[in-house]
């Protein structure tokens, strides 16, 4: 497959000790990462302009007698430079030929297999049990797009334990969605494409050219330029011109910046163990895993305006940060360190909490467990004093699971 536009070049495959290692173009963002940044929400626009490369990727891929069966956004990812603005297609673990290169003799039907891919995008045969074919491809495709033009879809979030329990009430939620309802308030070009898909036979080749042309007529219809200028670039830009603001901003401040006491030291935290986590599933393929943020008094996450030279050790504004070992446990022992280090006006620390949320990460997504808060007020104080802490999780209501806690221990160096 190497070679066509959108396929990762192979640079070098071979066993290195016990692992099999397999070197590619170094490629940009995937999509999951590019919706985070655009605030979990794609244009219309943009949508459109990636329908058009999905299509390719996926009809050059059946062309070569394979299906991917993991269709999702985490899959498909940008290129760097002069390939910016090129869709790629990856991670062929779950591929399969469907068809006979020399003979084009296609794959029986076959039912009774497992899922295969992902249950939040596979197609309602794939949960039934059915063999996939380019079909499933499709139908998946198209509830990635539902997903990038609404933020989700219904059967996100469900409140279920078990994984097979979890998926049952997945395929019952997207059989008891038709299209028009799934795609309500979209141009009905999404449910025209969803139904079809849903309609093609076991063997059926799909209509490629059909479906590019009804999608390119809306974009058309809506006067949309194909300038493959998608939304992270224009937030890109828009953030350019708001940090030049900050710099301005920051200069005209600097006379009264100075003349406040400003304290940098480093905020060191350890998770040391979560006892008794709730609705944990604990049949593989799960796991939990912790998540610190800093807010202020009024709960609000600190920004960088607030937090004048601030560095730490994740990339995000919120300094949230995985913990690298997870655990198939229902009493994860993290013993993860994290730290951040502050540059704040003496006032700000007086109302400086931490929130520490416990997630638990399967195939379906990330769901919150639970959280709970911690005061550091007057902790800057106490240079060098090591403090233990235990606390009571609270689910998203509010409310505290029973016997659920987590434990770990912080304190605060002054640099």
């Amino acid at each position: 497959m190497q070679g066509a536009e959108g396929i990762p070049t192979l640079l070098w495959y071979g066993e290195e000790g016990d692992f099999r290692i397999m070197v590619t173009n170094l490629l940009g963002p995937s999509l999951e990462d590019l919706f985070d940044y655009c605030h979990r929400k794609f244009s219309l626009k943009t949508v459109l302009l990636l329908t058009e490369q999905f299509l390719y990727r996926l009809q050059y891929l059946h062309e070569k007698n394979f299906v991917h069966r993991d269709v999702k956004p985490a899959n498909f990812l940008m290129g760097l430079g002069k390939k910016a603005d090129k869709l790629f297609m990856i991670d062929f673990g779950l591929a399969r030929k469907y068809r006979d290169s020399r003979t084009n003799l296609h794959i029986p039907t076959k039912e009774d297999k497992t899922l295969t891919g992902t249950a939040r995008y596979a197609s309602i045969n794939a949960h039934l049990g059915i063999e996939q074919s380019r079909r499933d491809d499709l139908e998946a495709l198209g509830y990635v797009l539902v997903y990038f033009l609404k933020g989700g879809l219904p059967w996100q979030g469900l409140q279920i334990s078990g994984k097979k329990e979890k998926y049952e009430k997945i395929l019952e939620k997207k059989v008891a969605t038709p299209a028009e309802v799934l795609c309500k308030d979209l141009p009905e070009e999404f449910a025209i494409f969803l139904k079809y898909s849903k309609t093609l036979k076991f063997e059926e080749r799909p209509d490629y050219m059909w479906i590019q042309r009804i999608f390119k007529d809306l974009a058309i219809k809506l006067n949309f330029q194909k300038d493959l200028i998608f939304d992270w670039a224009v937030i890109s830009i828009n953030s350019e011109k708001k940090l030049k603001e900050e710099e301005e901003m920051m200069k005209k401040k600097k006379i009264a910046i100075i003349e406040e006491k400003i304290i940098t030291g480093v905020l060191k935290t350890t998770i040391i163990s979560c006892k008794n986590l709730p609705n944990f599933d604990m049949v593989g393929g799960s796991d939990a895993y912790c998540v610190i943020t800093l807010i202020n008094s009024s709960g609000n996450f600190f920004s960088n305006e607030l937090i004048m030279m601030a560095t730490e050790v994740s990339n995000s504004e919120r300094f949230q940060r995985k913990t690298e070992v997870l655990h198939d446990t229902n009493d994860p022992v993290w013993n993860y360190e994290f730290e951040i280090k502050l540059s704040l006006k003496e006032k700000d620390y007086e109302g400086l909490m931490m929130m520490i949320e416990v997630w638990d990460h399967d195939l379906v997504g990330d769901e919150l467990i639970g959280r709970t808060k911690i005061q550091l007020k007057s902790l800057w104080k106490r240079i060098g004093i090591e403090k233990e802490w235990k606390e009571g999780l609270r689910d998203k209501k509010g409310e505290e699971w029973k016997d659920c806690k987590v434990e770990g221990k912080f304190k605060w160096v002054v640099l």
